[in-house]
């Protein structure tokens, strides 16, 4: 179980006493294929969760495009998922050619019974060596034999079957398997909880400077995403109504009365109703030059390097403001699927982030600049709760 505060540690219950020594045994080789899929911020989410599961097994690890022709998606289709191939090339361009190219072995075994989780944050270095070609063409024939592969996946068509602590369960217990396929989302932030200054070393930024023609970010600047401007429609999900901007914009504006405010958005939002009233009401204009299509690229590059964010809906907007060099001060929404379980990640180690609840607009959060500081579970006055929500 997980207990909270600074000493957290992991133990195991006694019915899991089996995994606790089976997953010490040294199996004779173990491969950690991953699959990535769907738009960038899916796309990071599944190389963290994969690479540091090989890095804890002490395993050779591979990531790649997820394969249709293998019957890798969700239905068997044999089209890649939406914004997949569009996802794996801003991910090569943004961190690096090599960050998806090359295949890495990883021989240090972190996962240890009864260890404190402090010890997993340690900046020791995991000693790893790149994998030539041949080696990750033998992995995917070794994992291409359905015998030897277990699979981990947490999207709903594998859930109806068994469930994710399951299959994790019997991934590790397993010391015949050879292959462990990870193909999914998870997108919980407990995953690499231990390990985020571990996961910002792996991405190299330097490329990821403020975009060509964009406009220059200043001090009491702030990128505002706008995932979707439409409550209805394809992408409904990500909507938030105008008081959740206007909330946020309406504070800072008042502690900063010169604070700058850039819309990040799809070219279709710039003309919505929407986008139309926090630019009437807040002075904001649009980050994308006019007369250029915004990129999903220039688009993350931007949001990467803003001192404040305001993000919605979206794991794209979430890994910008992870990974930021720059922001001291990152807003994000609350909301939960059911009692307990939180639709959209929750970075609550890292003392950037402010929470909103969306129903009563309440904030949590330690994000604090030169001129606002947002104490843990303070709020604003309760507001009506609203019905897209």
């Amino acid at each position: 179980r997980i207990c909270g505060g600074r000493e957290t540690v992991f133990q195991y219950p006694p019915e899991m006493s089996s995994f606790r020594s089976s997953s010490q045994k040294k199996r004779p080789e173990l491969f950690v294929l991953n699959r990535q899929h769907n738009g960038l911020g899916n796309q990071l989410f599944q190389y963290i969760f994969s690479r540091l599961l090989a890095e804890g097994l002490g395993a050779e690890w591979k990531t790649s495009l997820i394969r249709p022709d293998l019957g890798e998606t969700p239905r068997k289709e044999t089209r890649l998922p939406p914004n997949s191939a569009e996802g794996w090339n801003a991910f090569s361009k943004l961190f690096g050619h090599t960050a998806l190219n090359e295949s890495h072995v990883f021989r240090r075994r972190r996962l240890m019974s009864g260890s404190n989780m402090s010890d997993f944050s340690t900046n020791e270095t995991v000693e790893a060596g790149m994998l030539s070609e041949q080696v990750g063409a033998r992995m995917e024939r070794v994992c291409a034999t359905e015998s030897q592969v277990i699979k981990l996946a947490d999207r709903p068509v594998e859930l109806r079957i068994e469930s994710f602590s399951s299959q994790m369960f019997r991934a590790l217990s397993d010391d015949r398997s050879l292959c462990l396929k990870t193909i999914g989302y998870f997108q919980d932030t407990l995953f690499f909880m231990p390990h985020h200054r571990q996961v910002r070393s792996w991405f190299d930024l330097s490329k990821a400077g403020p975009p060509q023609g964009y406009p220059r970010l200043g001090n009491t600047s702030i990128a505002v995403h706008v995932r979707s401007c439409l409550p209805s429609g394809m992408t409904a999900w990500h909507f938030l109504p105008e008081e959740y901007y206007a909330t946020v914009l309406t504070i800072l504006k008042k502690e900063e009365p010169s604070l700058e405010v850039f819309i990040v958005t799809t070219k279709g939002c710039l003309s919505s109703p929407l986008v139309k009233s926090l630019i009437t009401k807040f002075g904001a204009r649009s980050a994308a030059p006019v007369g250029k299509d915004p990129t999903t690229i220039d688009d993350f590059r931007f949001l990467l390097n803003a001192p404040r964010l305001l993000l919605g809906k979206s794991t794209f907007g979430f890994w910008a403001g992870f990974l930021s060099p720059t922001a001291t001060q990152i807003h994000m929404p609350v909301e939960l699927k059911q009692a307990g379980h939180q639709k959209i990640p929750l970075a609550y180690f890292d003392d950037r982030f402010v929470f909103h609840h969306l129903p009563d607009l309440s904030f949590f959060g330690t994000a604090q600049s030169n001129t606002i500081r947002f104490n843990i579970h303070t709020g604003v006055k309760r507001r009506r709760r609203w019905r897209a929500l």
